[in-house]
């Protein structure tokens, strides 16, 4: 079942559907939670572009909420990561209807939507108020690392075009909460810059702060494809999310 488009804020573009199934796996509780944030470059997507990896985790009996969020030129930083918090908000607050748990909420994003999910993730105090907790977060070649070489027009538009305040605001050296697992993933085929965020967030997540992250390459596969394979015979990344949820989840 697929709800009709809910606004979860207030900003336009703040919208979620709700996907949910049968719920087999979790039949005696109430279901684990799958938030997904799609791509796009800052500047596209909607709720269309995870619908079939929303459908895959209804049918395993997860309830999967699609959200999008404002895209450039009408968002800038940090309103990504605002966003995210935002539906996490509005899934707890709703949990109980959806016959969820909200205490089991997984967070997957995919290149621009890992990146604003590596903002709500590891820098909290970039969100009013208080930033709500996840059990756990998937970030599909996230951008953690910013380069005005090699940015696109949209990562130009959402950062900023004074460059020289970029490096406050990326990611990379500046996380604060390190208590949420994760799972980065990155393709075999991605351009070189969606790798060197991912090892070097990794880096710097294992060594500096001493966190036990994980880190897969999704062989094979191109920046776009992984998450997108998710519910086909191709079953690489779909499994190693879903033995990340399972074991995050026991957390």
């Amino acid at each position: 079942m697929v709800s009709d488009e809910i606004a979860y804020g207030s900003e336009e573009g703040q919208r979620l559907q709700v996907y949910s199934g049968v719920n087999r796996n979790h039949s005696r509780n109430a279901a684990p939670i799958v938030l997904l944030v799609h791509g796009g470059g800052f500047a596209r997507g909607n709720l269309q572009a995870f619908a079939s990896a929303a459908t895959y985790f209804a049918g395993l009996g997860y309830i999967a909420v699609n959200m999008t969020y404002p895209l450039v030129p009408n968002a800038s930083w940090p309103s990504g990561s605002e966003s995210v918090a935002a539906a996490v908000d509005w899934i707890k607050a709703n949990a109980s209807e959806l016959k969820g748990n909200p205490d089991q909420i997984f967070v997957l994003g995919q290149s621009a939507g890992a990146s604003i999910v590596t903002e709500f993730l590891f820098r909290p105090g970039l969100v009013d108020g208080d930033s709500p907790t996840v059990a756990g977060a998937i970030l599909a070649s996230p951008i953690v690392m910013l380069d005005s070489e090699i940015a696109t027009p949209g990562e130009l538009a959402y950062y900023g075009e004074d460059t020289g305040t970029w490096r406050d605001k990326q990611t990379l050296g500046n996380i604060e909460r390190t208590s949420i697992p994760v799972l980065i993933m990155v393709a075999e085929f991605d351009p070189d810059k969606f790798k060197f965020s991912a090892a070097n967030l990794f880096r710097e997540l294992v060594v500096e702060h001493g966190v036990d992250a994980r880190l897969k390459q999704m062989r094979g596969h191109n920046h776009t494809s992984s998450v997108a394979s998710m519910g086909t015979s191709d079953t690489q990344a779909a499994q190693e999310v879903l033995d990340f949820l399972a074991t995050a989840g026991r957390n």
